[in-house]
């Protein structure tokens, strides 16, 4: 699936912070532990799975897509008016805790939705 400039940004932060770069211990795997989301080409993967989906699913997937890189929807999860892709890491699992439990139904299913397609 081509997915816009911003809709790709959104969708690499999403992947790396569902999937981040861990730190290890002395007898842990560094190459294991170290990989992020970026590293596995985990985004790539998901746009690819979005031509699979069925079409207002995967319209609403760019639609949440966009959403996180609107800084004033992102002022309203978080103390920052920025995009979601600017955010530190920190913030990113701020925000997308927050849409885990919003009060919104569709807002937390586009969470599990996000989740689902990058964790498979």
């Amino acid at each position: 699936m081509n997915l816009t400039k911003r809709e790709t940004e959104a969708l690499d932060a999403l992947c790396d912070t569902f999937v981040p770069s861990l730190a290890f211990t002395q007898d842990e795997d560094p190459a294991l532990f170290s990989m992020s989301a970026a590293d596995l080409g985990v985004s790539a993967r998901v746009a690819d799975a979005l031509d699979r989906i069925d079409p207002a699913k995967r319209e609403a997937f760019r639609l949440f897509l966009m959403l996180l890189e609107n800084p004033l929807f992102i002022a309203t999860q978080s103390a920052k008016a920025t995009r979601f892709s600017r955010l530190s890491q920190p913030a990113r699992e701020q925000v997308l805790q927050r849409l885990a439990r919003s009060v919104v139904p569709q807002l937390r299913s586009a969470y599990q939705g996000a989740r689902s397609l990058v964790m498979l």
